[in-house]
C-alpha cells in the first residue's frame, strides 16, 4: 500500500494480483455509476427486504411475495379490475370487512369463514373471512364477487398445496369463527361449497362485500381440515 502524492488517492497494489490490478480503474468507475454494486450493496439489500416485507393482516401482492406463484396473464389482464390481487384492493376489502362486521354486530349471518380446496384432495385450507350486506347480497354473490381476490390470496398463502391449481380451486364457507369446532370435527358445523359464477354478481358494489385475509408467519403451518367430498365430517 502506498500513497500517490500527485493524485492524493490511495492505491492498493502490494497484495493485489496483477490481473485484478489491471481492471481496478474499470471496477471503480462502475461502482461510482451503479448504486447496487459493492459499497452500497448493504443499503440495496436492506431496501429490497423492506419492499418485500409481509405486513399483517395481509400478504403483499403476488409479485412482491417471493414465496408465492407469479401473477398469471389472466390476473394481469385488467389493471383496473377492483378485485385484482394488488394492495389497494386488498386493503379496501379488508376495511369493508371491518365496517360490515361493525354495522352487523347483531346479525349472525353477516360473516363466514372461508376455506379453499384443491378438488383433487380432501384438504380444506382456511384462508380468511368474508362479510356481506345481508339485505342485498347472498353468500354466493359475496364469494363470486371476490372470487379472483380470494383465489389468488389462497395461492399466495399456500403456494405448494394450492399454487398450481389456478382457475380450478373450490371456495367453501363455514359459519364465522368456527375454526375450533371445525378442528374438533364437530358434525354440526358443515362446510358449504360456493359457485364461481353467480347471476347478478356484476351489480354488487365492492363496498357491500369484504374479505379479511388470513396470513401466516415464516414459522406458521397454516390451518386445514380433512373431510369428505361433500364437506361433511369423516
Amino acid at each position: 500500500k502506498h500513497k500517490n502524492t500527485d493524485t492524493s488517492q490511495e492505491l492498493y497494489t502490494s497484495t493485489m494480483p496483477p490481473s485484478l490490478a489491471s481492471i481496478l480503474p474499470f471496477l471503480m468507475l462502475i461502482q461510482s455509476t451503479y448504486s447496487f454494486l459493492p459499497g452500497n450493496l448493504y443499503d440495496y439489500r436492506r431496501q429490497t427486504r423492506k419492499i418485500a416485507t409481509i405486513s399483517p393482516p395481509i400478504l403483499q401482492p403476488c409479485d412482491n411475495n417471493p414465496r408465492s406463484p407469479p401473477l398469471t396473464a389472466m390476473e394481469m389482464a385488467s389493471s383496473d379490475d377492483d378485485m385484482l390481487y394488488i394492495k389497494p384492493n386488498i386493503m379496501r376489502q379488508f376495511q369493508n370487512y371491518i365496517d360490515l362486521r361493525k354495522a352487523g354486530t347483531n346479525d349472525p349471518n353477516i360473516a363466514n369463514d372461508v376455506y379453499v380446496r384443491d378438488p383433487d384432495r380432501n384438504q380444506w385450507w382456511y384462508v380468511g373471512k368474508l362479510a356481506r350486506c345481508t339485505g342485498t347480497v347472498s353468500i354466493n354473490q359475496a364469494v363470486s364477487r371476490q372470487y379472483k381476490l380470494i383465489e389468488t390470496h389462497a395461492r399466495s398463502l399456500r403456494p405448494v398445496e394450492l399454487g398450481h391449481k389456478w382457475d380450478q380451486l373450490e371456495i367453501w364457507v363455514a359459519p364465522v369463527d368456527t375454526e375450533m369446532q371445525i378442528s374438533e370435527n364437530d358434525p354440526d358445523v358443515r362446510l358449504e361449497k360456493t359457485e364461481r359464477v353467480v347471476e347478478g354478481v356484476e351489480s354488487v358494489p365492492s363496498r357491500e362485500v369484504g374479505f379479511f385475509c388470513e396470513y401466516v408467519t415464516d414459522r406458521g403451518k397454516g390451518f386445514h381440515v380433512t373431510r369428505n367430498d361433500d364437506g361433511s365430517c369423516l
